[in-house]
């Protein structure tokens, strides 16, 4: 099976807002979820790094359904 926004071409733009939002949504489908989530993590990294983020250090988890316990 073909992917095509992996083969295709980037969108065509002309520096529009709409032109950015079509470019930024074919970059992100053009990534795998691997690489989706290697950018999550480095950007959660960079945001605790420069503490935009601050721990929760309560001792509180958060499930994986999203419940903190």
């Amino acid at each position: 099976m073909i992917n095509r926004v992996r083969d295709a071409l980037p969108p065509a733009g002309s520096g529009s807002y709409a032109d950015a939002e079509s470019l930024r949504r074919w970059a992100f489908l053009k990534r795998t979820p691997a690489e989706r989530l290697a950018w999550l993590i480095e950007a959660l990294e960079l945001a605790y790094r420069s503490e935009a983020l601050k721990a929760d250090n309560a001792g509180t988890t958060i499930s994986p359904s999203g419940d903190r316990k």
